[in-house]
Formats: C-alpha cells, structure tokens, sequence
C-alpha cells in the first residue's frame, strides 16, 4: 500500500496524485496529500477493502490546525495564518 500510494493509484477510473502513506498502527496511520480531492483518502483505502470511520486533517499547506479548538468550532485566521494558505 505504502508504494502505491506513493506512485499515486487509481481508483475506478479515477488517478490520484503521489501520497504519503505512514502506518502508525494496525488501524492508525498518517496521509500525507498534495491535492485533496472529493472523499479522495476513503476512496484510496476502499480499493484495498478497508473502510476509514475516523479523519481529521491537521494541516492545511505549511498551516498547522490549532488543537484547542472543539469539533465543529471555528475561528478567523490570523493574517500570518492567512498567508500560509494563500501563498
């Protein structure tokens, strides 16, 4: 899994980018993505029969997401935070 993940995989008849795949436990692991399309991390580990119940993204290009914040909680980006993102 981790090569292809790597080498990008495609799925029906859809290709997904090069992905980092980091197995942390034998139902834990990181994803690293370039470009994150519709569903695109269920449907990578769908093809290999395995269902994803819990994601949560931590970072957003070089912008770590705080982990004070509540589920569902939301707050305004600094400007410095702001230009992590849009750069």
């Amino acid at each position: 899994m981790i090569t292809d993940f790597k080498n990008g995989l495609e799925v029906g008849n859809e290709r997904f980018k090069s992905a980092d795949l980091e197995i942390l436990s034998n139902n834990t692991c990181y994803v690293t993505l370039t470009e994150g399309k519709y569903h695109e991390i269920k449907r990578m580990f769908q093809k290999y029969k395995l269902e994803v119940i819990n994601l949560q993204r931590i970072m957003m290009g070089s912008l770590v997401l705080p982990t004070d914040l509540a589920l569902g909680e939301c707050r305004e980006l600094s400007s410095l935070e702001l230009s992590k993102i849009t750069s």
